[in-house]
């Protein structure tokens, strides 16, 4: 999984707030994507605002790639993820904090993330 400069706590989050919110069990990569499509989205938001237009809002595609069945011992085990280091352990409090708001996911600059999915 490549998140660029945004790091693997984002994705992470994103990965432990689908489970809470929409009930989806998925990997890192989809979680990764999951928060692309937002962020990419922000940003396709704020240029339709920045050039006046006021119609259709956009719509983004992303694909769940893998579930988070394989991710049992790691992404979803929290012992996995405090070996790893207190920031993804934030960042999974972060994706199942009982508010709705997703702090994780900021209003991007003009640039987006790419999001490579793992293939196997």
């Amino acid at each position: 999984m490549r998140l660029g400069a945004r790091g693997d706590a984002d994705a992470v989050a994103m990965t432990k707030w689908l489970l809470r919110r929409e009930g989806l069990f998925v990997g890192g990569s989809a979680g990764a994507n999951v928060l692309a499509a937002a962020r990419y989205g922000l940003h396709l938001k704020s240029r339709q605002k920045r050039h006046g237009d006021t119609g259709r809002r956009p719509a983004v595609l992303t694909l769940l790639c893998d579930g988070g069945v394989m991710y049992a011992a790691t992404l979803h085990s929290e012992e996995w993820l405090a070996e790893k280091g207190q920031e993804l352990v934030a960042a999974a409090r972060a994706g199942t904090a009982g508010d709705d708001h997703v702090s994780f996911i900021r209003e991007p600059a003009d640039d987006f993330v790419i999001v490579d999915c793992d293939t196997q």
